[in-house]
């Protein structure tokens, strides 16, 4: 293939698709990603579209893909430490002003806390 090929409207929705995920993963700004994808429908050959993507790494490091998981998993956790420490709270004032009730708590810090753990150390890839 020398490049100048006529490319098609596939090869086009390729190279929007690859700028789309360059701009969710943080490798071009958003100025960057509206002056590029606005010449893709105009692209006749397959060298105006690689000229869109040359630029671009081709792998994106492993790190850079699990930010937005890490930032997902850091507030999860945070709301369950809110939950679980409000929920014992009460359940504390309970047991000071009555006998210590039934310790319910631990079916909301329990579940969840699990799935937590389960979701920060059981996905390998």
């Amino acid at each position: 293939m020398s490049g100048f090929e006529r490319a098609v409207e596939r090869d086009r929705a390729a190279v929007a698709e690859e700028l789309r995920r360059a701009l969710a993963e943080g490798r071009i700004t958003r100025a960057e990603y509206d002056q590029r994808v606005a010449v893709v429908p105009t692209a006749a050959s397959y060298a105006e579209l690689a000229a869109l993507v040359a630029d671009l790494p081709t792998d994106v490091p492993a790190r850079a893909a699990e930010r937005p998981r890490r930032r997902v998993l850091r507030a999860f956790t945070l709301l369950w430490l809110v939950a679980s420490v409000v929920n014992f709270a009460v359940w504390g004032v309970i047991a000071l002003v009555d006998e210590p009730p039934y310790p319910w708590w631990l079916w909301v810090a329990g579940p969840w806390g699990v799935l937590l753990l389960a979701a920060r150390f059981g996905r390998s890839g």
